[in-house]
């Protein structure tokens, strides 16, 4: 799903922990290779759909206050 967004991804071969880069900045990702389970993924994805979701609410708010 990263990579839709523009995530070049990358695994580092000494600590095999896999690394999403947006240019020049970087965001860990885990290492799946040691039977993590993907709850942690999950929840940063509903954290970040969740602050997406106010972002909108806030400027339509915002909007509809400006334009009343």
């Amino acid at each position: 799903m990263l990579s839709r967004v523009g995530a070049e991804l990358r695994r580092c071969h000494d600590c095999r922990h896999r690394y999403a880069f947006f240019g020049a900045l970087s965001m860990p990702l885990g290492a799946r290779d040691n039977g993590q389970d993907g709850l942690s993924g999950l929840l940063f994805v509903g954290l970040v759909f969740s602050i997406c979701l106010v972002f909108v609410w806030w400027m339509v708010r915002r909007l509809t206050v400006l334009a009343g």
